[in-house]
């Protein structure tokens, strides 16, 4: 076998790894496109591997499939951050109370434990020290060095409210006291000399419910606006 052979045969048997995955890449796409024509939208339905999140024509509102039902569209989602000046670990246990709608979800935000929602009618959250992350952290925490505080937040789904609803947000330290017009995106209010502060943030729909930390999520829209996602 002369040299050219050689070469060429050395690169035969990736090409044909290569031509045989682009051929399963077209088939499998088709076969979803297929699917998703005749309204599949299950992963028993469409593919054993694909889940079919929403579906919507290019430029549409996405309205996910009822396996995960979407916010009422009287929803606003606002961050409550507490403890931005606290020189000591806080209690910043409370409640919030709206003029009108309700409160229908409270989620952490840089919760640690000790932290939890109490239902929807409140939490219990802290500031603490923050946790030793590098070698360098580490050796200091050794050498009696206290590490800086880190602030702790509750974000609050609430439904059937507008932008003349009143809330106001009881904590062990104090009180807040606002409207959400006060928050359009992009602004945000303090109270408690600073040490409190509430925005709004976007209304989202969890596609994971687990305690796995569900990494590097990754979104594609097809030509029939069909929207996948896929995390590790």
């Amino acid at each position: 076998m002369n040299h050219r052979h050689r070469r060429w045969a050395s690169f035969r048997i990736p090409l044909v790894a290569a031509a045989a995955i682009a051929l399963w890449a077209m088939s499998w796409s088709a076969g979803v496109n297929v699917r998703a024509a005749e309204g599949l939208t299950t992963a028993e339905e469409a593919d054993e591997d694909v889940v079919v999140l929403a579906d919507a024509s290019p430029g549409a509102v996405v309205e996910p499939s009822s396996r995960l039902p979407a916010a009422p569209a009287d929803s606003v989602t606002i961050r409550v951050r507490f403890g931005l000046k606290d020189a000591d670990a806080t209690d910043w246990t409370g409640t919030i109370h709206l003029s009108q709608g309700k409160v229908s979800e409270v989620r952490g935000w840089r919760w640690a434990a000790g932290d939890h929602a109490n239902g929807t009618t409140g939490w219990t959250v802290g500031t603490r020290t923050q946790a030793a992350q590098s070698e360098q952290e580490r050796k200091q925490v050794a050498a009696g060095k206290r590490l800086p505080l880190t602030d702790n937040g509750v974000v609050l789904r609430l439904d059937g409210v507008n932008e003349a609803t009143e809330f106001e947000i009881s904590t062990t330290p104090g009180k807040l006291k606002a409207k959400l017009s006060d928050i359009p995106f992009g602004k945000s209010i303090a109270g408690l000399d600073g040490n409190i502060e509430v925005e709004r943030t976007p209304v989202v729909t969890p596609l994971a419910a687990t305690w796995a930390d569900e990494d590097y999520p990754a979104a594609a829209v097809a030509k029939d606006g069909t929207i996948y996602v896929a995390w590790l």
